[in-house]
């Protein structure tokens, strides 16, 4: 009986010890300060702002708040950021940040895009589907809601404005999805508007496919990117991974969009979904295709050699792919994360608690941490 005990508390002392934490860029108010996320396990995420000169990293937040999809004000002047489904705008020369509730139906917000620093666009659970909605907070007391959509049976995700067009991924409930284009228009949102809408929207449907498309990146009104879930039951069974294809899409002379398949890679599931404390609260985000530059795409991709999450770039013109790290071997950390700052690409880390204080050494009294995120020219 000794015996077994010491066994469970030698288990339970080993999944502490080498449980994982996440340590990566989100986004950046200029080329010196970048904001990072510090995932100490799936209830604790701190937001922080790290200097990349002095490596100072100071925190933003109470740790009261869960945040994720940080996004920084077009002024430069705060921040907002999702905390469990409600959106949450923190200004630097505040000290606590200001919630923009909305009213029922409307719940669960997923993304915002901001347009100027009183108003944005964002993905938001309507009854059961998910809807784009335009909102106007010049008027901080009184926040003016718009819908795009009005059909009931479509959700829509992924939105991208360029101009005066929207873009958007779709899926019917048929599980068929579509990436479509309409242009920008609105009407106030009706929120006593329970009735049944068909699906009589004016849009142009680019693509259309039965396998699950998701994040899409508009570069311009004439071309982008989108991602493509190849997901199967037998997959995720025999090896725990989620594989996915980036394609590229673009608007022929013809005015006919043409798509195009560039590379495939593959994710563990563990840090993607489920109840494990091993998935990041950010989900699928901090390993998401990098699209900034003009003829480069970086990438995360699990080698099962080293079995690692590592760095890729996809040359564009050349069409080829290589490795960002020549010592991916002997690597120790998995990376995620690429982050561009000018002729430089920063990443994010998982790692066990062990060699954490390798990379970040934080004081919790003063809220300072200094922080070491790898970084390699480009």
């Amino acid at each position: 009986m000794k015996k077994i005990v010491v066994a469970i508390c030698f288990l339970l002392l080993s999944q502490s010890t080498f449980s994982e934490e996440f340590v990566y860029p989100v986004s950046k108010i200029d080329d010196n300060n970048i904001f990072v996320v510090h995932q100490k396990s799936i209830d604790e995420v701190e937001l922080l702002l790290w200097d990349v000169h002095n490596k100072v990293a100071t925190k933003q937040l109470s740790s009261m708040f869960l945040p994720s999809d940080v996004k920084v004000l077009p002024s430069k002047q705060g921040f907002s950021f999702i905390d469990r489904g409600r959106l949450r705008i923190k200004k630097f020369q505040k000290r606590a940040p200001k919630t923009i509730d909305f009213l029922e139906p409307i719940s669960s917000i997923l993304s915002i895009y901001w347009i100027d620093d009183d108003s944005f666009y964002f993905v938001g659970k309507h009854h059961k589907d998910y809807k784009v909605f335009f909102c106007d907070i010049a008027d901080r007391a009184n926040p003016e809601l718009f819908q795009l959509h009005e059909a009931t049976n479509m959700d829509y995700l992924y939105p991208c404005k360029i101009d005066n067009q929207l873009f958007s991924i779709t899926k019917n409930r048929l599980q068929k999805y579509y990436i479509i284009q309409q242009d920008w228009s609105f009407k106030p949102y009706e929120f006593e508007s329970t009735e049944s809408k068909d699906n009589n929207e004016s849009f142009d449907i680019l693509f259309e496919s039965f396998d699950p498309l998701c994040f899409l990146y508009m570069k311009d009104s004439q071309s982008g990117f989108f991602l493509k879930c190849n997901i199967t039951n037998k997959d995720l069974q025999s090896d725990g991974l989620l594989s996915f294809s980036c394609y590229s899409c673009k608007q022929e002379a013809t005015n006919n969009w043409e798509s195009k398949c560039l590379f495939q890679f593959k994710l563990p599931t563990q840090y993607l979904i489920g109840n494990s404390q091993k998935r990041v609260y950010d989900s699928i985000c901090p390993f998401l295709p990098n699209y900034e530059r003009k003829d480069k795409i970086y990438f995360v991709d699990y080698d099962q050699e080293s079995e690692k999450c590592l760095l890729y770039k996809y040359d564009i013109c050349e069409q080829k792919i290589s490795c960002c790290d020549e010592k991916k071997h002997t690597k120790k950390e998995d990376a995620i994360a690429p982050f561009l700052l000018q002729d430089k690409m920063y990443h994010g880390l998982i790692l066990t608690r062990q060699p954490v204080k390798k990379f970040f050494n934080f004081d919790e009294e003063s809220g300072v941490a200094m922080l070491e995120l790898p970084e390699n020219f480009l």
